[in-house]
């Protein structure tokens, strides 16, 4: 198997299910950047990285880099050309004017929203649709549903508070699952997947017009709330042979029958 390496700014909760993914093609290991560069500065951080590309005979390199700025466009291209590099980006709508600069110095870019994957190729960029939640070794299966619906994110984005008391002001039980309320690994996510009834997709994402260090590279965060995102929802609720609801986004109609809707 071709050697690979995840660059990852830290520890994050999807590792597993991207691991799990990479690993059917690769030997794939992880390197954290935050702690690298800590110790060693972005120089030595470099120089290290690039004598283990080359002493370990890297082939591929695997960036999970997004809202960390500090690792940009300038450090990757100082790696090793010696390995395929890929860019990997699981939020491109809220960042994509930032993540397609850092691209420049990639060689292939993995997102999980459909409509990104044509703007990086508008641009001549390699880019392929790369959802994280596809992996029917941890969603598959069935179960009795006990939940009518289950929602699990964040309640503080957009409108979604009025959409779960509007449900549950009509009777429906809503099971929320999230950094609101608690916190589950993915395979206890499958089993809730799995024993509810309905999956809830609310699409719209953050507000746009919070400050960040990224939103000089925003230039219309003043004039837009939020964008209408493609989740990975839709993708979980099939395997478990379950109904999304799923609030309008206009991505889905390139990866779902359109017909009638």
């Amino acid at each position: 198997m071709e050697k690979a390496i995840v660059l990852a700014k830290y520890k994050s909760p999807w590792e597993p299910l991207l691991l799990s993914k990479l690993s059917k093609a690769f030997e794939v290991d992880v390197i954290y950047l935050d702690e690298i560069i800590r110790s060693i500065g972005f120089s030595g951080s470099i120089s290290w990285l690039n004598k283990l590309i080359e002493g370990r005979s890297i082939g591929f390199l695997f960036f999970d880099i997004e809202f960390y700025p500090c690792i940009d466009k300038n450090y990757l291209g100082l790696l090793s050309s010696r390995a395929v590099k890929v860019a990997l980006y699981f939020d491109d709508i809220l960042m994509h004017d930032f993540n397609s600069i850092t691209a420049c110095s990639v060689d292939v870019v993995l997102v999980a929203d459909p409509i990104a994957v044509l703007k990086y190729r508008e641009v001549g960029m390699v880019s392929y649709y790369f959802p994280l939640e596809s992996s029917a070794e941890v969603f598959q299966g069935d179960a009795n549903k006990s939940h009518d619906i289950l929602f699990f994110g964040s309640l503080d984005k957009a409108d979604r508070r009025e959409w779960i008391s509007f449900l549950e002001s009509n009777g429906l039980e809503v099971k929320i699952v999230g950094p609101d309320s608690s916190f589950v690994t993915f395979d206890e996510m499958a089993a809730l997947i799995r024993d509810s009834r309905i999956v809830l997709d609310l699409s719209k994402s953050s507000n746009l017009c919070r400050g960040s260090i990224h939103d000089a590279s925003r230039r219309g965060k003043a004039f837009f709330c939020y964008y209408y995102q493609m989740k990975g929802r839709p993708i979980v609720a099939g395997p478990g042979r379950n109904c999304c609801m799923s609030e309008y986004t206009p991505a889905a109609r390139l990866l779902f029958d359109a017909d009638g809707g």
